[in-house]
């Protein structure tokens, strides 16, 4: 009888030791499972943002690159586009060269070129849809026949949204 009460004993010890197995074996699962999944979301949402930017800068390194080999360029009488560059985060600036144009005898209308280039701006809506989309803060750099500064227009993405 003894035996008896001894095995049952030893089984119910060893049944215990296994729930106990289970029961540790769940809640690490669970801790490493949570541990993980955090720590991956953490990382996925910094990648991605991080990456996002990275995304909107890539695209606007590439579509400087894809300009610039196309330029300069005659885009109307008078007025040449020179090059364009990145002038910061999210914000391109343009470099425009006005042929017939001398800063010294003529005063450079500003409020008059901010507002054509707005009408252009918002007129264009669906190919301006990357920079609508970004906040792209856009710089026009105008310059006279002799290459002397005569008007610096910076269009934040408000304006032209």
């Amino acid at each position: 009888m003894n035996d008896f009460l001894n095995t049952q004993e030893s089984r119910k010890n060893n049944r215990t030791k296994n729930i106990v197995a289970v029961i540790v074996g769940v809640v690490s699962f669970v801790v490493v499972f949570l541990a993980a999944f955090f720590t991956t979301r953490h990382l996925t949402n910094s990648f991605f943002s991080k990456g996002k930017h990275n995304l909107v800068t890539d695209e606007m390194k590439n579509q400087i690159a894809e300009m610039n080999q196309q330029l300069p360029q005659i885009i109307e009488e008078g007025v040449r586009l020179d090059s364009v560059a990145l002038k910061g985060e999210k914000t391109m600036g343009y470099y425009v060269t006005l042929f017939n144009f001398d800063s010294e005898e003529i005063e450079f209308d500003t409020p008059a070129a901010k507002e054509a280039i707005l009408q252009n701006l918002r007129s264009n809506r669906e190919k301006m849809r990357f920079f609508i989309d970004n906040d792209i803060t856009l710089l026009y750099y105008y310059y006279d026949e002799n290459k002397k500064l005569v008007s610096e227009i910076r269009i934040p993405p408000s304006l032209y949204k």
